[in-house]
């Protein structure tokens, strides 16, 4: 009976001493925040229209008008940006040539 008690006795201090605790086991670096990228937000278009009717100020009648526009907008951490640019031509019946 002695030797039962000391053999579970040896037993339960092998256990307890072999048992690891939360600070023994191996701690994984926190994973870095992914880089946002430097627009959050990024549209660009570009368009081309033929205007048959359009008309000049101090022009009487219509002239017809080729027009490309480029658009910009984007919001980036420092705020948004917007941009259009028109190219307006007109057809040779315009009598100022523009």
């Amino acid at each position: 009976m002695f030797s039962r008690t000391v053999a579970l006795a040896a037993l339960l201090v092998a256990t307890a001493a072999g048992a690891a605790s939360a600070a023994d086991l191996p701690v994984k670096a926190p994973k870095a925040a992914p880089a946002l990228p430097f627009f959050f937000v990024n549209d660009n278009s570009l368009s081309y229209s033929y205007q048959f009717t359009a008309t000049d100020p101090g022009i009487p009648g219509n002239v017809a008008k080729n027009v490309a526009t480029f658009t910009h907008f984007d919001v980036w951490e420092y705020g948004t940006n917007f941009l259009t640019f028109d190219l307006l031509t007109s057809s040779s019946k315009d009598p100022t040539g523009a």
